[in-house]
C-alpha cells in the first residue's frame, strides 16, 4: 500500500514510484491507480497547474519509465470539478492511459465533477473514459457486500483497466501504444475528441475485431458415443478454416480434425470415443484463420487446453441451451456434390473441402440463400419453407448442384 490515509504528503508519491518499478520488474503487464497527486498538505509544498506537463511529477516520471519497459499505465484523472486544467499527476503524463468519467444517464455525457485539461504544455486530457457515476463495486466492511452508487474517477478507472486486459488477453503480442490506439480509435467521440472525456467510451468489441479474430475459451462436453469440443469465434470477414488439434495425454503424435460450424459464431468438433476412448485427459489447441487474419486458442504457441474426456467444462456466461451440438455424416459424392440436410434448427450443407460457398435456388431459378463454406461445411441457421430446391456447391473452377426437397 502507498497511501497514508492520515495526511497527503510527497512520501506517498514516492511510495507510488516504487511500486510502478516494483511492479514491472514482476512482469506486470497493466497498472491501474485511482488517485492522482496534485496538493499536499504542510510542511510539504503542492504542485501548481505548470508542473502537470506530464514529466515533472515524481509519478509522471515513473509511469513514462515503466511505459517504456512496456507496461500499461492507467490512472483516474481526478474529480476537481468539471472545469479546464483541473487534471491532475500521474494522469498528466502522455504515456498515462488517463481516464475521465460518464454520467449515469441515458445519453453520453460527462459527469460534472469529472477534471479536464488539457496539461500544461497543452496537450488533451483525459484520454479515454467510461461510467463514473452509480457504479456498482464490491466493498469490504465489517462483512463482504456489493455496493451501488459509487461516484468518481476512481470508479471508471478500473472498468477501463478491465478492458485493457480483456484486449491485451485476447492477444497477447499487442505493444502497449497499440492497445490504447485500438481502444481510442473506436471510441464513441472518436471523431471528436476533448478535454472532457478524451476520446470517450470504447467499443471493445469492434477494436477487437479491427485487429484480429476473437476466440472464447473451449466448451467442453460429452456427446453421443462422442466427447465435444466447442469454441465461439467471431471475425469481421468469413473464416476459411477452423481445425481442432488434439491428441490424448501421453501421446507424442497430435491429430487435426476440422471443426464444424454451430448456430451464433460457434464451432463444435466431435470425437468419437473409437478414436479417444471414454476415460483419461485430452490435450488441444484451435487454430483459425480468415482470408486477412489468422489465430490460435491458446495463443502462446506453447500452450494447449486440457480436458478429462467424459467431464463437462463450460466458461462462465455461457447459458446451456447456447452449447452447440454436432451432426457428424458420411459424405460420398462425385466432386463438388453438395449434401443437404434440413435439421430442427436449420439447414447444413456438406461438400468437398474445394468448395467456398453455397447457393440455394427456388424452383423459379431465384436465390434463396446464400452460405458460406468452412472446410466443406456451412449452416443456415433458419428453416426454409416446404418445397423443393437447388443447391449449388461452387469452388474456383467448378459448379455442381443436387435437388432437395423440405417437407414439414
Amino acid at each position: 500500500k502507498t497511501e497514508d490515509m492520515r495526511y497527503e504528503l510527497r512520501i506517498e508519491e514516492d511510495n507510488y514510484a516504487a511500486a510502478i518499478e516494483w511492479m514491472e520488474a514482476l512482469g506486470a503487464d497493466i497498472s491501474t491507480s485511482s488517485l492522482g497527486y496534485y496538493g499536499y498538505d504542510s510542511p510539504d509544498s503542492s504542485y501548481k497547474y505548470e508542473n502537470m506537463n506530464g514529466r515533472t511529477s515524481v509519478s509522471a516520471v515513473a509511469c513514462n519509465y515503466a511505459t517504456r519497459m512496456g507496461m500499461i499505465c492507467i490512472s483516474a484523472a481526478g474529480n476537481s470539478g468539471g472545469i479546464e486544467r483541473t487534471i491532475n499527476t500521474p494522469g498528466d503524463a502522455d504515456s498515462v492511459f488517463s481516464v475521465g468519467a460518464f454520467a449515469n444517464d441515458t445519453v453520453l455525457r460527462p459527469a460534472g465533477f469529472t477534471s479536464k485539461g488539457p496539461t500544461a504544455d497543452g496537450r488533451m486530457k483525459p484520454d479515454i473514459a467510461a461510467l463514473g457515476e452509480g457504479v456498482t463495486s464490491y466493498r469490504h466492511v465489517s462483512t463482504n457486500e456489493v455496493g451501488r452508487g459509487f461516484t468518481g474517477t476512481s470508479f471508471s478507472t478500473p472498468l477501463i483497466a478491465g478492458a485493457a486486459a480483456l484486449l491485451k488477453s485476447a492477444f497477447p503480442e499487442l505493444r502497449t501504444y497499440e492497445v490504447r490506439k485500438l481502444m481510442q480509435s473506436y471510441a464513441s467521440s472518436f471523431n471528436n475528441p476533448n478535454n472532457a472525456v478524451g476520446f470517450g467510451m470504447p467499443d471493445l468489441l469492434a477494436s477487437s475485431l479491427a485487429y484480429g479474430i476473437l476466440c472464447s475459451p473451449p466448451l467442453s462436453y460429452p456427446g453421443r458415443n462422442a466427447h465435444q469440443i466447442s469454441y465461439r469465434i467471431k471475425s469481421n470477414s468469413p473464416l476459411t478454416s477452423v481445425r481442432l488439434i488434439y491428441r490424448k495425454k501421453g501421446e507424442s503424435e497430435w491429430k487435426s480434425k476440422p471443426m464444424l460450424s454451430s448456430p451464433n459464431d460457434y464451432v463444435v468438433a466431435r470425437l468419437p470415443h473409437y478414436d479417444i476412448g471414454t476415460t483419461g485427459v485430452l490435450e488441444f489447441y484451435v487454430e483459425f484463420e480468415s482470408n486477412h487474419k489468422r489465430g490460435r486458442m491458446p495463443a502462446d504457441i506453447t500452450s494447449f487446453s486440457t480436458t478429462d474426456i467424459g467431464s463437462t467444462s463450460i466458461p462462465c456466461g455461457i447459458a446451456q441451451a447456447d452449447i452447440p451440438t454436432s451432426i457428424e455424416v458420411t459424405v460420398t459424392t462425385t466432386p463438388l456434390t453438395p449434401t443437404v440436410i434440413q435439421s430442427e434448427n436449420g439447414v447444413h450443407v456438406w461438400c468437398p473441402p474445394s468448395a467456398r460457398e453455397a447457393r440455394i435456388y427456388s424452383v423459379s431459378g431465384e436465390i434463396v440463400e446464400t452460405i458460406q463454406l468452412l472446410e466443406g461445411h456451412g449452416y443456415l441457421a433458419k428453416q426454409l419453407a416446404t418445397g423443393l430446391y437447388f443447391c449449388s456447391a461452387i469452388s474456383e473452377s467448378q459448379r455442381h448442384t443436387t435437388t432437395f426437397m423440405v417437407v414439414r
